[in-house]
């Protein structure tokens, strides 16, 4: 009986198996995140109302204050979708956006009186 060499041996396995399951439809060209980011904007209604969320009014009735961090130069308005959505509730926001080139201890104060 003659034996056969690995190439032909893993050939004739390859050979016999059975035809793989089909795969799952993919629309071609778009990534699975964008896939993912439309489901997610088509499950969305909009804004939330925020007359049905009692939390959402309580939080109109505050203030909220933004702090830019390191660097906070070199990305301007940062904060601006925050403040918008701080706007939609009704509420006031304030941003303050201390100098990256002093210290934090320095900087502070004048926080804390503005």
């Amino acid at each position: 009986m003659r034996r056969l060499s690995a190439p032909w041996m893993l050939l004739a396995l390859i050979a016999c198996r059975s035809a793989p399951p089909p795969l799952p439809s993919v629309d071609v060209g778009r990534t699975p995140f964008e896939l993912k980011l439309d489901e997610e904007l088509k499950r969305a209604e909009g804004p939330f109302p925020i007359a049905d969320y009692p939390t959402l009014a309580i939080l109109g009735q505050r203030s909220f204050l933004f702090v830019s961090g390191f660097l906070n130069e070199v990305i301007p308005g940062y904060f601006d979708d925050n403040s918008a959505v701080v706007k939609e509730l009704g509420a006031l926001p304030y941003t303050i956006s201390p100098s990256s080139l002093t210290a934090m201890s320095d900087e502070a104060d004048a926080i804390h009186f503005e």
